[in-house]
């Protein structure tokens, strides 16, 4: 083959190659705070440095990316206007936009800056700075869009529900039309006439200083609620490592026919985040959407403007989503699933400071989702649930306030809620609501290994409205009247009060000197009792579950000292259930609890391993392994199986006769082994009896 042969069929294979679909090789293109979109973004350099340099802007470098390609940016503020992101990729050959990281890299969405240097003080109104309106601004008197100060130190709100909080960081400035004198009385509002911005800044911060408040306005655009700064309109595109702030009401929004969106790293604040029905496959991992309250000091009307109500964190209407470590914080519904999100995942999920609903399911479209390691507090309800269906809630904590279920035949649904499983989950206490009927009739629903907070405000740990029925846990498990005979209710569950099971048990308060802790207290007795059964292998902060393990959120528990994890009652040297028997395994040294043989005086009964060999006195017989804590269980009424033959009136499946007897009561004993002595027998056949003739 000569030479000039060689490289025609070369040059030809690459042309082929280059034909195939998702052949193109990758590129890198990178924008930087010191770059231009003058330059051809090859490089990470600055413009005018020669040679190939970085683009300024995200929009730019978005609209030369292809498949395949990574857009780099860097440190620094990029104030973009409405991006949309329209070129479907395959899961093979992404488009991945990166950040340099959260609190690096800033995607101002919808943003202009307002120029600090302009600023001033208002001679007339103290602690009021008058600024220089940038051109282009959104006027219009709407909660859509704010002022937005990027620095706060904590900016208290406080709404008409006493759930209250500090918001630290990028936080919403509320419009005032009542002018500059108001404004000065008024902290965190401001008014505008069109050329200036009279201020009145949170935490009295002073916009000239180094690092003061930056500013940022809303552009025009942000006048409607219904545009998304961020739209992602195309499949397999991964955004991730960055800040995004915004001064407008929706932030970012995955669109309907997108396919494979991955969302990583990214902290929000300001806006809604919306993954819109009729997208699919979308992964979200350690994400967080705060602050977007757009009136936070103490809530109410403003002009007129029922400002409270424009302010969600983050809904969900998407199909075979798979979300991870999810947080949101400050605004009026926190976290939503509704019209047609199905066939989903959600293991981490933190949401607190929402003062209507925190966690919100809803709509007869909503079905087949898992959730895990939820955490809602500070919020109106825990929970709040209407018409889904097929809906699993997994070693969670809902410390504060109602999960609430309904239907709801005016609101579009049509149908009451069924198959709606609570297992390992910590709860307050839980509401059937009577709208549309008897919510729990509809049936399927699976309660069972769950602790409920008996002092929990109330006078019940469940409450049937359609049946008008307050219930403490055991009247709840033997409802006689039950509607829904597929339903399970909590055979295996019990109660506590939140001060023997948190270390620091807060309610409606997210003030940064709160101190609100909802880890484990080491002796709670709500260590481990949860089943094996249902729950991921970690817990919400990552931390490998123990054996046995714990219900709730957290299934590990911090002491005094910081940390560290609590002995099991087969392990702990105690006699927990008073049977006379400690610990797991027995010493086989020892005979009894009085035998002596295993060293030292009634060393058997002692709880000390006196003779060095890893085993501690007389096995109990409850106990399974020295992991096991079911040695604390006997006397609660309820029978562990492998653990107790029984629990007071719980026998399982146990009678008289199925343990050979022919009549009779069986009965549970202290020690929750079986009582046989109300058993009866029938008198049996003497030996050598038979007939004799007699003559």
């Amino acid at each position: 083959m000569t030479q000039h042969t060689r490289r025609s069929t070369i040059l030809l294979i690459a042309l082929l190659l280059a034909a195939l679909p998702g052949a193109t090789l990758a590129a890198d293109w990178w924008v930087r705070a010191d770059g231009s979109d003058s330059c051809d973004g090859k490089a990470n350099s600055p413009a005018g440095s020669g040679g190939s340099c970085a683009f300024r802007t995200i929009a730019k470098a978005i609209g030369r990316a292809g498949c395949g390609d990574t857009v780099h940016v860097g440190p620094g503020d990029y104030f973009e206007d409405r991006i949309r992101i329209t070129k479907s990729c395959t899961a093979a050959s992404p488009l991945v936009i990166e950040g340099a990281g959260i609190d690096s890299s800033y995607w101002l969405a919808g943003a202009i800056d307002v120029d600090d240097s302009t600023c001033e003080p208002d001679g007339t109104h103290a602690g009021v700075y008058r600024c220089r309106q940038p051109a282009g601004t959104a006027t219009t008197n709407s909660p859509s869009a704010c002022v937005l100060q990027r620095h706060t130190t904590a900016v208290y709100w406080e709404d008409e529900n006493h759930t209250s909080g500090d918001m630290v960081g990028p936080v919403c400035l509320t419009r005032n039309t009542n002018g500059a004198a108001d404004v000065a009385g008024k902290e965190g509002t401001y008014y505008e006439d069109g050329t200036y911005y009279w201020i009145h800044p949170w935490d009295d911060r002073d916009p000239r200083q180094a690092n003061g408040t930056d500013f940022i306005a809303a552009r025009s655009v942000c006048s409607s609620s219904s545009t998304k700064l961020i739209h992602i309109e195309a499949d397999h595109v991964t955004l991730r490592k960055f800040t995004i702030v915004t001064p407008c009401y929706s932030a970012l929004g995955v669109l309907p026919g997108s396919e494979g969106t991955v969302l990583e790293d990214i902290h929000v604040y300001g806006g809604l985040v919306w993954i819109y029905n009729g997208s699919s496959e979308t992964t979200i991992r350690h994400f967080k959407v705060l602050n977007t309250l757009r009136r936070p000091n103490n809530m109410g009307t403003v002009t007129g403007q029922s400002w409270d109500a424009f302010s969600q964190c983050m809904v969900n209407q998407g199909q075979h989503f798979t979300y991870e470590d999810i947080e949101t914080y400050g605004c009026r519904e926190g976290f939503s699933l509704a019209g047609g999100a199905a066939y989903g995942t959600i293991d981490g999920l933190f949401v607190h400071g929402s003062f209507n609903h925190g966690l919100k399911i809803q709509d007869p479209t909503t079905h087949d989702i898992t959730i895990r390691d939820a955490l809602t507090y500070n919020n109106q309800e825990a929970v709040f649930i209407e018409c889904p269906y097929n809906i699993s809630f997994e070693n969670s904590t809902f410390p504060f306030n109602s999960v609430l279920i309904q239907g709801n035949p005016h609101g579009g649904c049509g149908d009451k809620p069924k198959n709606l499983d609570f297992h390992n989950c910590i709860i307050n206490r839980m509401l059937w609501f009577q709208y549309d009927g008897d919510t729990w009739a509809k049936g399927g629903h699976d309660l069972d290994y769950n602790v409920y907070i008996e002092d929990n405000g109330r006078n019940y740990v469940q409450r049937n409205i359609a049946h008008d029925r307050s219930m403490s846990l055991p009247s709840w498990q033997n409802w006689a009247d039950d509607p829904c005979p597929d339903c399970t209710r909590d055979p295996h569950s019990r109660t506590a009060k939140r001060a023997e099971v948190y270390i620091h048990y807060m309610e409606n308060d997210d003030r940064l000197d709160a101190g609100y802790d909802f880890d484990l207290k080491e002796d709670s007795p709500v260590v481990g009792i949860s089943s094996s059964s249902w729950g991921d292998g970690v817990d919400i902060e990552g931390v490998t579950r123990s054996t046995p393990r714990d219900p709730g959120a957290y299934d590990h528990t911090e002491g005094s000292g910081g940390g560290g994890s609590p002995t099991p009652a087969c392990s702990d040297g105690v006699d927990n259930d008073g049977d006379g028997a400690v610990d797991y395994p027995d010493d086989f040294g020892c005979s009894s609890a009085d035998d002596d043989s295993e060293v030292g005086n009634t060393a058997c009964s002692d709880g000390v391993d006196n003779d060095g060999d890893g085993k501690v006195d007389q096995a109990d017989g409850n106990c399974t392994s020295r992991t096991d804590d079911s040695e604390s269980r006997c006397g609660d009424g309820v029978r562990e199986p492998g653990a107790e033959e029984c629990d007071g009136s719980d026998l399982g499946d146990a009678t008289c006769e199925s343990l050979g007897h022919d009549a009779g009561t069986l009965a549970c004993d202290s020690t929750c082994h079986y009582d046989e002595s109300a058993c009866n027998d029938r008198p049996g056949t003497p030996e050598n009896l038979h007939r004799t003739d007699t003559h």
